[in-house]
């Protein structure tokens, strides 16, 4: 169903509602359709990107236009605590404006969203968990063991319109918070400049960046290996990369930026 403030009636969006559908369409996707870009396909190689250094931003991508709602994925292989992945951005607030709508000219709520300061979440393992750090500082803790040696599938899933923020971990959910973002800057390896530190050594593969958050559903079929294109605007398999930007395979002209310093490739 639609959001409250995001609805005209039970079948349509209200103004506020087409406007969050609009973010989730990738800018680029046009553009990479005319340049003969062809459809994305899972990945199948064995091969990683490994972080050691401590760089602030051993990986980022910043999307070019407005981005709400989100999800950010990624495998992982940690060696021990640390951040492992950040979103920087903006936090929102809503005012409310009424409007008349249909025939009837029956009276609406339409939520109006704005910038209200800056904000870093992050995705960190403590004490050997993986665990979302919201803006407000609120945690949610996965329950598995993140340092046991293994791949583990990371899904952050932003809904701006509801403002909730899931974890999922292995395809489970782990837990929500209550926050609306703007996010203007994902990083993988490293908390992005925030005084925070990674891991000593970790290895990341199959980062994807949607324009939509992703239901429990769909978090386990990604964690399946199953690929989703809709709304995907990065989809970096981190098993080859060039000196400063690692390989899109997404429907999209986004790059991904690598500060080679400290990274370094693998083979499973």
């Amino acid at each position: 169903r639609w959001a409250v403030g995001f609805v005209a009636d039970a079948l349509h969006p209200n103004s506020a509602g087409h406007t969050e559908m609009a973010h989730a369409f990738v800018p680029g996707l046009f553009a990479a359709l005319a340049a003969g870009k062809p459809p994305p396909v899972a990945s199948t190689d064995p091969g990683f990107v490994r972080v050691r250094g401590g760089a602030a931003a051993p990986l980022s991508f910043s999307p070019n236009e407005t981005m709400r709602s989100f999800a950010v994925s990624f495998r992982v292989r940690a060696s021990g605590d640390g951040t492992v992945a950040a979103v920087a951005g903006q936090t929102l607030e809503y005012s409310v404006a009424q409007r008349e709508y249909g025939r009837r000219r029956q009276p609406i709520d339409i939520y109006d969203l704005a910038p209200s300061g800056s904000m870093h979440t992050r995705v960190a393992v403590v004490d050997g968990r993986l665990t979302y750090v919201a803006a407000s500082g609120e945690t949610v803790a996965s329950q598995g063991n993140a340092t046991d040696g293994d791949w583990h599938h990371v899904v952050v899933s932003h809904y701006v319109a509801r403002g909730e923020t899931l974890l999922f971990v292995d395809g489970a959910l782990a837990g929500s918070v209550a926050e609306r973002l703007q996010p203007d800057r994902f990083v993988l390896g490293g908390a992005g400049g925030a005084d925070t530190a990674a891991p000593d050594q970790v290895d990341y593969k199959d980062w994807m960046i949607h324009r939509a958050g992703l239901h429990a559903d769909e978090a386990s079929t990604l964690h399946a290996g199953t690929l989703l294109q809709a709304s995907l605007e990065v989809y970096a398999p981190l098993s080859q990369t060039g000196d400063a930007v690692a390989e899109n395979l997404a429907q999209s002209l986004a790059m991904v930026e690598i500060e080679t310093a400290g990274v370094t490739h693998g083979r499973d």
